[in-house]
C-alpha cells in the first residue's frame, strides 16, 4: 500500500502503543499523483533560489513559500482527520434504533438584534444574542431517520462548561418528556473549549444517569467538519425569523427571538427555551492530563475508554477513581419557558403541512 494512502499509519501515535493501529500490509507502493505535490514544492523552491533579487526579497519569498507549504500540509491533515472522525458519526447513525438518540450540539453565531425600521445609529455597538442549537436524531419503526431540534436562547451568558451542562440537562429532560422510551444517547460536538474539557466530559455522564439515560459515546469532530446538521437547522431558523422581522416586528431580545421562531405556526419539531442570565458558579477544577488530544470517549459504569482518533488502536481505559467525580451539574435558569408536550420527531423525508405545524405548536 502507498504510505500516503494509509489512514491507520497517519493517525497512529507512535509514542503510545494504545493509540497505534498495526498495519497488515507493507508501505512499499508508490503513487504518481501523491508525488506531484512534493515535486511542485521542490520546483517552486528551486526557482526562487535562482531568481535575481536582493537577499531581503529572497528571504521574504522563501518565508511565504514555506508558510504556504505548511498551510497546504495542515489542510491535508485536517481533511484526513475530519473524514476519520466522520466515520464515528456514520457508525452511530447505523446503530440507532427506536430507543436511542444521537445529539449534535453547537453554539450558533450570535444573532444581531434587528428592528423592522432601523436607523444607521441603531446598527452600531450591537451585542449579539447567544443561542445554542441541539439536533437530536433517531430511527422510527420504519427505519427512517427522524429529527428534533432544541434551541436555547439567552439574554446573556458565558459560553462555558457550566452553561453547556445546563443545556444538556434541559435537553435530556425534554427528551424524556417527549420520548419516555429513550434509554441511550450519543453526543457529538466540535472542539470548542466549553465541550472539550474535563468538567463537561465527566459531569455529562452524571446528568444522563440522573435522567435514567445511558450515555454511550461522546465524539468530537475536527474543527469545521461534522456539525452540518446544526448549521442547516440554524439557517432554517434564521430564514423563519427574517420573515417575522419583515412583517413589521423587532427582534432585540431572546424573548422576541423565541416569538419570531414560533410565529406563523412555528417550525416543525423545533423546541425553543429562553433563559435568563445564568448564575455564576464556582467549581473545583478537575485535572485530566492530555484531554486536548482525546477525540472519542465511550462511557461505562466503571470508567471511560478513550481514543486519540476514531478506530485507531485499542485505546486507554480510565477508571472513575482517576477523577474527582462531578455532581449533577448546574441547572438551566429559565424564564417564560413554553413546554410543548405534543412535540414530535419529524421524519427527514416528510414535509409537514401548515395545519400539522399549528398542531405541534
Amino acid at each position: 500500500m502507498v504510505l500516503d494512502h494509509c489512514r491507520a499509519y497517519a493517525l497512529s501515535f507512535p509514542q503510545d502503543d494504545d493509540y497505534i493501529k498495526v498495519c497488515e500490509h507493507e508501505h512499499d507502493a508508490r503513487c504518481d499523483r501523491c508525488e506531484l505535490l512534493p515535486t511542485v514544492f521542490r520546483e517552486i523552491q528551486k526557482v526562487v533560489g535562482s531568481v535575481d533579487c536582493s537577499a531581503e526579497e529572497r528571504n521574504e519569498m522563501e518565508y511565504e513559500i514555506s508558510q504556504g507549504i505548511q498551510s497546504i500540509q495542515s489542510w491535508k491533515a485536517h481533511l484526513l482527520r475530519a473524514i476519520n472522525q466522520d466515520a464515528a458519526r456514520h457508525e452511530v447513525l447505523e446503530n440507532l434504533d427506536t430507543q436511542s438518540v444521537f445529539i449534535v450540539m453547537d453554539w450558533a453565531m450570535k444573532f444581531l438584534p434587528r428592528k423592522f425600521h432601523e436607523s444607521q445609529s441603531d446598527w452600531f455597538e450591537k451585542r449579539g444574542i447567544p443561542w445554542h442549537v441541539s439536533v437530536a436524531m433517531k430511527r422510527n419503526a420504519n427505519d427512517e431517520t427522524e429529527m428534533l431540534t432544541f434551541v436555547h436562547a439567552f439574554e446573556t451568558c458565558n459560553q462555558d462548561s457550566s452553561t453547556v451542562l445546563s443545556i444538556v440537562d434541559d435537553v435530556f429532560g425534554q427528551l424524556k418528556e417527549i420520548m419516555p422510551e429513550v434509554n441511550s444517547v450519543y453526543l457529538r460536538d466540535d472542539n470548542a473549549g466549553c465541550y472539550h474539557c474535563a468538567s463537561t466530559l465527566l459531569s455529562v455522564f452524571q446528568l444522563a444517569t440522573k435522567h435514567e439515560i445511558e450515555l454511550k459515546r461522546f465524539d468530537f469532530s475536527d474543527p469545521q467538519g461534522g456539525k452540518g446538521s446544526c448549521d442547516c437547522k440554524a439557517a432554517t431558523i434564521k430564514c423563519h425569523m427574517r420573515i417575522h422581522l419583515n412583517s413589521g416586528h423587532d427582534i432585540e431580545t431572546a424573548s422576541q427571538m423565541r416569538t419570531a421562531i414560533e410565529s406563523s405556526g412555528g417550525i416543525a419539531s423545533v423546541s425553543v427555551t429562553v433563559s435568563s442570565p445564568q448564575p455564576t458558579t464556582k467549581s473545583t477544577p478537575v485535572k485530566w492530563e492530555g484531554i486536548s488530544f482525546i477525540n472519542n470517549i465511550a462511557y461505562t459504569n466503571k470508567g471511560l475508554h478513550v481514543w486519540r482518533a476514531y478506530g485507531i488502536g485499542s485505546g486507554k481505559f480510565l477508571p472513575w477513581s482517576n477523577f474527582c467525580r462531578q455532581g449533577g451539574g448546574p441547572f438551566l435558569s429559565s424564564t417564560n419557558v413554553k413546554r410543548v408536550p405534543v412535540l414530535k420527531f419529524l421524519s427527514r423525508l416528510s414535509k409537514p403541512s401548515d395545519k400539522q405545524s399549528e398542531d405541534r405548536f
